[in-house]
């Protein structure tokens, strides 16, 4: 364990001296160090946390190429994990006249949004840490190619995923809630009812596992995902168009398929999948300047969605005959606003998602689902002091986040922030789950 963190803090130390002899090579990186703990009393601190991460991003040119890579290391001083090194991001891009080509494990960001980006459906997430972690640090990168053709004001890019990659789902205790909640529960039940039959205590893990399993596939064309998008100006007015055909991996809705009904043990289906359903999804983004505000609109159409019933309606006939689960077309939007006072920034925004063929069944408190976010900062001292502020609100779940934080610069490319992350609301809505994970955390980052 301890060899592990030596060699990220001789990555730090000693690779950007190597590379940087490379002739049109350059290196940048940041080296993290953060603490957090529970403001929660029913937590303890088993749920500390206390992280190093190194992120080494490394540029290079060769005529029409260009190659990039993040490396990035990994130590948890407090639950005693092993280090970790991995090569996060990878690839190479060419520029010719017209067209450009972009490879290897990368992140398709897709919607002009600020983190909530409905369009931004290919790259699976991370959820380690829920919610409060930003967008670029939750996206997994994937094996994926890009095309892009320039016509004009305008450039169409074809997308190509030929191998399906899963979320990362929670590892630490302090946010497995809600989801995870339920996965306790089934297996908890599943367990008992091996029991019951009789099965062999060698074999207890074996039935659970057959019974309560998360959907596996197998690489081949049939888990080939693709899409493209179309942007250009029409006036002043930035314009996108998307498609993508791929898997639902989004873990905030999850697919619970639960098959066959067994009359001896009423409301446990004989086996429940965690799925990650076929959808396409067809969307539009647009970015126009008014004045001295910015206004930002982004919209997806999800074709076949696949939504899960709510288990506490397991004595109904058709969540059975459903398998538990249901399909719709979903319609979610956001419409947004931004602008600069001097150094005081303020973006809000509206999230609605409309469920066509919604049903009281669905783990979904109503047909039209509507929210708001905001973020606020200010930047002072020459922007040495910029203290911020982040809201969501689920007004139909009734819950809330709000993440306030301050950053210092100590010195140039030093700097010191301290926040929290603080839930409430109905324990069975997005946010509002994670009621008991409010958190303080402190930390310093070096970039160079």
């Amino acid at each position: 364990m301890k060899n592990k963190l030596v060699l990220i803090l001789l990555m730090a130390g000693c690779l950007p001296v190597n590379l940087a002899a490379v002739e049109d090579l350059t290196v940048q990186g940041t080296l993290q160090m953060e603490t957090g703990i529970s403001l929660t009393p029913l937590k303890d601190a088993e749920f500390i946390k206390g992280e190093t991460t190194l992120d080494l991003i490394m540029k290079h040119f060769a005529g029409p190429f260009r190659f990039y890579a993040d490396l990035s290391g990994r130590y948890d001083t407090v639950t005693g994990e092993e280090g970790s090194v991995e090569l996060k991001e990878a690839s190479v891009a060419a520029d010719f006249d017209k067209t450009s080509f972009v490879a290897g494990k990368i992140w398709i960001a897709w919607g002009r949004a600020d983190e909530v980006n409905p369009v931004d459906v290919i790259n699976p997430e991370d959820y380690r840490e829920p919610v409060v972690a930003d967008k670029e640090t939750r996206k997994i990168r994937i094996p994926a190619l890009t095309v892009s053709r320039y016509m004009g004001d305008w450039t169409v890019t074809g997308v190509l995923v030929p191998f399906f990659t899963p979320p990362e789902l929670e590892s630490s205790p302090h946010w497995q809630t809600g989801f995870y909640e339920l996965l306790g529960e089934l297996k908890a039940s599943y367990l008992a009812k091996a029991v019951a039959l009789s099965v062999p205590p060698y074999a207890l893990e074996e039935y659970v596992n057959e019974h309560l399993s998360f959907e596996d596939h197998e690489a081949g064309l049939s888990d080939v995902q693709f899409g493209g998008r179309l942007n250009g100006y029409l006036g002043a007015l930035d314009l996108s168009f998307y498609y993508y055909n791929g898997y639902w991996t989004d873990m905030s809705r999850p697919v619970v398929s639960m098959r066959g009904f067994d009359p001896l043990f009423p409301g446990l289906p004989d086996k429940t999948v965690i799925r990650y359903p076929r959808f396409q999804m067809i969307g539009a983004d647009f970015a126009a300047v008014l004045g001295p505000y910015t206004l930002r609109g982004e919209g997806a159409w999800f074709l076949g969605r696949r939504i899960t019933y709510d288990m506490e309606y397991s004595d109904r006939p058709r969540f059975w005959e459903d398998g538990g689960e249901a399909q719709s077309d979903v319609v979610k939007f956001v419409v947004g606003l931004d602008r600069f006072w001097g150094d005081f920034y303020m973006n809000i925004q509206y999230i609605g998602e409309y469920i066509v063929d919604y049903n009281s069944l669905m783990m979904l408190e109503e047909g039209y689902l509507q929210s708001m976010t905001a973020k606020l900062s200010w930047s002072l001292s020459d922007g040495r002091w910029e203290p911020e502020v982040k809201l969501l609100y689920e007004e139909t779940e009734n819950d809330l986040y709000v993440g306030p934080r301050l950053t210092h610069e100590l010195f140039n490319g030093i700097h010191a922030y301290l926040g929290a992350d603080l839930f409430t609301g109905n324990p069975k809505g997005a946010l509002g789950q994670y009621r008991e994970c409010d958190r303080l955390y402190t930390g310093i980052t070096y970039s160079f």
